[in-house]
């Protein structure tokens, strides 16, 4: 169809105050409206908004009021819509009369221990005077580790027909990632199993069965990794076969780097660990994703303008790596990408043997410093000293009973984690003059 134009602002007045607008534009349908919301305390909130549209089936008007509380137990809404038959909501199709009225109700109830119940109606009416009603009900209860039960109920009227299902399901939990549930009502029975995949990658899938007024069997199987989810589904209904492939995913622009992703949601973050493969990133304590050949990562499902805590496993380093943080924290904005880059340095750690003057060992304990660093190491058994880093070493000094003695360790080699000596350690001039 033709191209528009759409836009909506919405900014928040005072604590208890909230002002929008939305509008839209094409060729054939135009559109502006407003809304406000008020916080009245400790009532709840009451919400009014109303639009109106000029198009080809004239000028319509839309208005709509809602009034609801959310308290820690019980929660209550209600809701009056009200539109003219020219109103025309832009992005739908006209394949019905439109809906001239709508009422809503909906209420739940938490019980603790007992369970929670939840009640909605809802209340239609379309511009060619049929009407439709529609009431649910729903009871869920925990079963402890079994699972839970939930007992539902709907009931709908409208002009052709009336009708009435109820029955019971049950979802059983089977492990970590998957569950099992089951379904019978006065139609028929359902049952599923599914496994969820990791949130970083992996695979998983989805088992299901029907019988009643449609025999279906459906099977999926979902593969997710760092670029998306892969989604291939088979089914057949009724003795008919079909077959579907999905693929779902986001291109990301940045750090220059044009890289194909996951699905970007609200706000996301790019992860890097320069030159480091394989590398696992948590959000808020959960495996999320890993590093690519790059050493980076795009994480997505952050939440925009709050603190979103990141952290790497340092586990998955080489020994000759070292981090200066694994934790950070970024705050994104809406749909918008933080940087988070844990940078690494190359360290040389070595195991170094150092003898007394005499040739004996080292006390073990005995303190150890690097020149005129102030790190200082402890000797262990067998006079073995555990330097983290070789880099710019030159002298190591030690304190021993016979006074402060040194060493200078040959530092030739390309091993990952050498042993290098055994040194005899050198008594200071100081040291010897006394003596």
């Amino acid at each position: 169809g033709a191209g528009c134009l759409a836009g909506s602002y919405r900014r928040g007045i005072t604590r208890w105050l909230s002002l929008g607008t939305r509008s839209y534009l094409s060729s054939d349908t135009q559109l502006a409206g407003g809304d406000v919301s008020l916080v009245l305390a400790p009532f709840g909130e009451l919400s009014l908004a109303s639009a109106i549209t000029t198009g080809r089936q004239g000028t319509g008007w839309r208005y709509r009021a809602e009034a609801r509380r959310i308290a820690r137990d019980w929660s209550l809404a209600v809701s009056l819509e009200r539109s003219s038959p020219d109103f025309e909501e832009p992005g739908t199709l006209r394949y019905q009369a439109p809906v001239t009225r709508e009422l809503q109700m909906t209420a739940g109830l938490d019980l603790g221990t007992a369970g929670s119940l939840g009640l909605s109606y809802t209340d239609l009416v379309r511009a060619d005077g049929t009407q439709a009603r529609v009431a649910s009900a729903n009871y869920n209860v925990a079963l402890g580790p079994l699972g839970y039960a939930s007992l539902f109920a709907l009931a709908t009227d409208d002009s052709r027909r009336s009708d009435v299902i109820a029955g019971l399901g049950i979802t059983i939990p089977l492990g970590r990632r998957a569950s099992g549930y089951a379904q019978a009502d006065n139609r028929g029975v359902r049952a599923e199993a599914r496994l969820a995949p990791p949130t970083d990658r992996g695979l998983g899938y989805r088992l299901a069965i029907e019988r009643g007024p449609i025999d279906r069997e459906q099977g999926e199987l979902l593969l997710r990794d760092e670029s998306g989810d892969y989604v291939v589904q088979a089914s057949r209904t009724d003795g008919r076969l079909a077959g579907r492939f999905l693929a779902n995913g986001g291109l990301v622009l940045t750090g220059g780097q044009l890289r194909l992703r996951r699905r970007v949601g609200e706000a996301i973050a790019l992860v890097s660990v320069p030159g480091q493969a394989n590398v696992r990133i948590y959000s808020e304590n959960r495996l999320v994703a890993r590093t690519d050949s790059d050493g980076t990562a795009v994480i997505p499902g952050l939440i925009p303008y709050v603190n979103n805590h990141l952290s790497i496993s340092a586990e998955d380093l080489p020994m000759n790596v070292t981090l200066d943080r694994t934790a950070m924290t970024v705050v994104p904005r809406e749909r918008g990408a933080a940087a988070a880059r844990f940078d690494t340095r190359q360290a040389r750690p070595a195991t170094i043997i150092i003898l007394m003057p005499d040739g004996t060992p080292l006390m073990p304990g005995t303190r150890v410093t690097s020149g005129d660093s102030e790190s200082a190491y402890f000797s262990g058994y067998d006079s073995e000293v555990f330097v983290p880093d070789l880099t710019g070493l030159d002298r190591l000094s030690a304190q021993t009973p016979s006074g402060a003695c040194s060493v200078r360790p040959v530092i030739a080699t390309t091993d990952t984690l050498p042993v290098l000596g055994p040194y005899r350690c050198t008594l200071s001039r100081e040291t010897r003059h006394a003596l």
